[in-house]
């Protein structure tokens, strides 16, 4: 029944019996019924109130809630055999506002947007230096992208940094613009997960442009770090993809397919103690498990560069896609190069279906054997060959996270058993040997010599030494760059041990002589060429 004849009736009805029942109306609710709507809610807030009506084939509700402040409201659509999905949400005291919104998601009308846009010095835009929605001061703009634009601001009200999206006013009357836009914040505020970015707030603004407030991330997307750094170290790609693979998996038990992951859409935030924070990005074309992906118009979504072969085929996707594109972003956060790139993106997904990549080890040799595996596995050309979900993949890393890290930090090595990484060499005691006796033994074992010298300099522990080789050995690699990386010793330090190794073939020195000139040069921090001029000067003295 219209509202209007309600009102007729109303004198057959007590206030209370009015207030507390819902409203049905035929068709698309004009702004007198949703102003009356939402003067129920303020009297019986807060209890939400609605409005229930159709509109072609669909069913909608909108339901208003008014708990103190502006009131809330989202738009249903309701479906009979599975739970109402979410349209939009809005905070809003304006009838006006309200019906133009659902006239745009229901009935829109031709030019709508573009009258609203007319009103260009609205209270609602966006720029720097303005108030945003009478909360957020705009400060500056961030990111500028094909659908939209991100600002830093200030929210006054929780007093905190924020991120607020917005999309192009140019593309605000495009339905495939708005349906991306709004399935990344549907996508974002049905996760949540430490390693995804965080959604405060979304809606609507009076020009109907969907916005997006989002917790402000100060840090590099893995692509700009790479820029930066060249690569991720060992112990760093562990952490950051372990953290990665939580938060996909969370998405595909949600039965979400991200469909984008590439470098340019994972931050990384630096912490206090040195380690690096993995934030997931941009669900904006994101899909659910069983859909292809292809557009209506035939176009396929993706970067292409990071696209499994059944997504360059626009086959129907699965979790498995995700685990492919997540390998591309291994590969490439190892080695700082893409495992396919061709000169067009049709020769890209043909390498993507055709061609293996290049070793990682060619890239770089101190990438262990079991890593590259790991990597390769993930992007095997057949999904059944791959980790079979996020979950597979973490476990993955996690065991070599145990191999690689608890046992080469540990101060001391004890043998556990037969499969222990260091079952196969004897413990050195550096109080009772010498170090002529120490050289001796070291020498009948397959111990690179710049380890040697390190030892002998005693910059090194020995069971860090026995680790380090045990695990060389097992994965390959440099011994010494993963002391480096488990910070046994700094990089400068590893770097002038291996000048010092040097000096022993130019003047064929013993190894306690470049283990002297080693303790020599840190000393007195001097670089590796004064220091050998100080000892031939000091051995012509003599």
């Amino acid at each position: 029944m219209p509202l209007g004849n309600s009102f007729k009736n109303s004198r057959k009805k007590t206030s209370a019996e009015q207030l507390l029942g819902n409203v049905s109306v035929a068709s698309v609710p004009s702004s007198r019924e949703i102003s009356f709507t939402m003067l129920q809610a303020e009297q019986c807030a807060p209890e939400p109130k609605t409005i229930s009506w159709r509109s072609a084939d669909q069913s909608f509700q909108l339901q208003v809630v008014a708990k103190g402040g502006t009131p809330s409201w989202k738009l249903y659509e309701v479906h009979i055999d599975n739970p109402p999905s979410l349209k939009w949400t809005v905070v809003s005291e304006d009838p006006e506002q309200v019906y133009r919104l659902i006239q745009k998601r229901t009935n829109p009308e031709p030019g709508l947007v573009k009258q609203e846009q007319q009103h260009g010095d609205s209270a609602n835009a966006i720029s720097p230096g303005r108030l945003f929605l009478n909360r957020y001061q705009i400060e500056n703009r961030i990111a500028h992208g094909g659908m939209g634009q991100i600002f830093r601001a200030k929210d006054l009200t929780m007093n905190r940094d924020v991120a607020i999206k917005v999309l192009h006013l140019h593309l605000a009357e495009e339905a495939t613009a708005h349906r991306r836009f709004e399935r990344e914040m549907q996508a974002c505020l049905s996760l949540k997960h430490p390693n995804i970015v965080n959604v405060y707030d979304y809606g609507y603004t009076v020009e109907v442009t969907p916005y997006m407030v989002m917790e402000y991330l100060d840090g590099l997307t893995i692509e700009e770090y790479l820029l930066k750094k060249g690569h991720l170290t060992l112990l760093d790609f562990v952490q950051v993809f372990t953290q990665l693979c939580g938060a996909i998996n969370q998405a595909h038990e949600k039965l979400i397919i991200h469909r984008d992951l590439k470098p340019s859409n994972i931050m990384l935030i630096a912490q206090p103690d040195g380690s690096l924070l993995a934030k997931l990005l941009d669900f904006g074309i994101a899909k659910g498990v069983g859909q292809t992906a292809v557009t209506n118009s035939n176009e396929v979504i993706g970067t292409v560069f990071y696209m499994s072969p059944e997504q360059c085929q626009n086959e129907v996707l699965d979790p498995r896609s995700d685990i492919y594109s997540l390998g591309c972003v291994m590969y490439e956060a190892l080695s700082g190069l893409r495992p396919f790139h061709a000169g067009t993106p049709v020769a890209t997904m043909l390498l993507h279906l055709n061609q293996e990549p290049a070793s990682l080890r060619e890239h770089d040799s101190s990438i262990p054997h079991s890593v590259e595996k790991l990597v390769f596995k993930a992007l095997s050309k057949l999904p059944g060959e791959r980790y079979q979900s996020a979950s597979e993949l973490l476990q993955a890393l996690q065991l070599f996270h145990v191999e690689y890290s608890d046992l080469v930090r540990s101060t001391k090595l004890e043998v556990q058993g037969p499969m222990s990484m260091a079952a196969s060499f004897e413990t050195y005691s550096l109080e009772d040997t010498d170090e002529d006796s120490i050289l001796i033994e070291l020498c009948d074992k397959p111990m690179p010599i710049t380890i040697q010298v390190l030892l002998v300099s005693k910059i090194i522990e020995e069971d860090d030494a026995l680790a380090v080789v045990a695990f060389q050995q097992m994965h390959g690699g440099d011994a010494g760059q993963y002391l480096v990386e488990l910070g046994c010793i700094d990089l400068s330090t590893y770097s002038l041990a291996v000048k010092c190794v040097e000096t022993i073939k130019r003047f064929n020195l013993q190894i306690e002589q470049a283990a002297s000139i080693l303790q020599y040069c840190l000393s007195q921090n001097m670089n590796i060429e004064d220091a050998l001029k100080v000892e031939l000067v000091s051995s012509e003295s003599c």
